[in-house]
This record gives C-alpha cells, structure tokens and sequence, in this order.
C-alpha cells in the first residue's frame, strides 16, 4: 500500500474483479436472457461481495501477507495452503490470458485483418509483453498500468449500461432464428437494425 497508494490498490482490486468475461459474455446472456441478462451480473455481483466480505472479515484476523494460501494454511494445513497457492497462480495465468485472447477479437471488429491468426498471435504476444515490462520497470508504473485498465474499463461499463435498450433486446425472435449479441459497451449490429426498424416505422405512421 506505501508503494502504489490506496487507490492504486483498489484499482487493483477492481481489475481482478472485472475480468475478461465481463465483455465476452453480454453476447451469451443476452441470447439467452434477453433483458433480463444485466440483471443477472446484479446478482452475481451481490454474491461476489457476499464472497469479499468472507475475505475481509477472515484477513482481519491476521498481520502477515500471504492471502489465501495463509487462510487455507492456518484452517486446513499446509498441504491445502500449497494447493490453494498454486490455484492462485493458474488464475493469474489464465486470467491474464483470457483478456488477451479477447482483445483481438475485438480489434478485429474495427480492423478485419488482426483477426488472422499471425496477427493474433503478434497482437496477443505484443501485449502481454508491454504489460510485463512495465511492471518490470516498477511498481509506480505497474501501478499506473494498472489504475489506466481499471478507467479503460469502468468507462466501457457505463458506455454498455447506457447503449441498453430493454425494450429492443429479445432472447429469440423466433422469425429467421436471430439472436442478439451485446458486446463490451454497446449493442451489436442485430440491434442497430431493430433501432432502424423503429423508426422508420414510426416515420411511416406519422
């Protein structure tokens, strides 16, 4: 905390809140939920904070670092504080992965030609690159690395919340069997037409 602030860390925190499947899985939820599906991430938020608070209360009861795997250790021994250390570490890993592998995708949609599969692997290859060598550097500039994805990413959330139209997104038309696809901060382009479709309709009554 001395090193990167207080608000540093909890931008930390919020970067391992909001990981990757919050913009890889409005798509699916929405074809299933409809709108509904924002309210499903409502409550699986609430159930998160159930979860943190767990953490909160349990890391009250000790002075040293170590998080989790000092928790499992002290509760349950030190073969089940290994095993949760090494848990820790595959999240990371993969977590990390993950949003990699969801950033070209996402680049491909506004230029075609990074969604091959050379250009994915420069592009994935590239950033986690950057980001190990800015926390190499140090960790004022992790911790500015890190301070800038959490912004990055808030700043998408709200742009999502506000490009949600309840109204316009339908599980299954069941018509030509379309389903809608929300993607990061705004509808995709199933919903564009849906918008188009409106009003004109309206232009024509009127």
């Amino acid at each position: 905390v001395r090193a990167m602030g207080r608000w540093s860390v909890a931008a930390l925190i919020l970067n391992f809140v909001i990981g990757a499947s919050v913009f890889g899985l409005p798509k699916e939820t929405s074809a299933l939920l409809g709108p509904l599906s924002p309210w499903v991430y409502v409550a699986a938020g609430a159930a998160i904070l159930c979860i943190a608070a767990c953490f909160a209360e349990v890391s009250s009861y000790f002075d040293q670092t170590g998080g989790p795997y000092l928790y499992a250790r002290e509760a349950y021994g030190p073969f089940l504080g290994i095993l949760v250390a090494w848990l820790l570490v595959l999240v990371r890993v993969a977590s990390i992965a993950a949003n990699a592998n969801l950033l070209t995708p996402y680049l491909g949609q506004i230029i075609p030609h990074l969604d091959t599969p050379l250009a994915r692997a420069l592009i994935i290859t590239g950033f986690l690159w950057t980001i190990a060598t800015l926390n190499i550097v140090g960790v004022k500039t992790g911790a500015m690395t890190s301070n800038a994805f959490a912004w990055i990413k808030v700043g998408v959330l709200v742009l999502f919340l506000r490009a949600w139209h309840p109204s316009e997104i339908i599980a299954d038309d069941g018509a030509d069997g379309r389903r809608p696809a929300i993607a990061g901060a705004a509808a995709n382009d199933s919903i564009h037409e849906a918008e188009v479709r409106r009003r004109e309709g309206h232009a024509k009554d009127s």
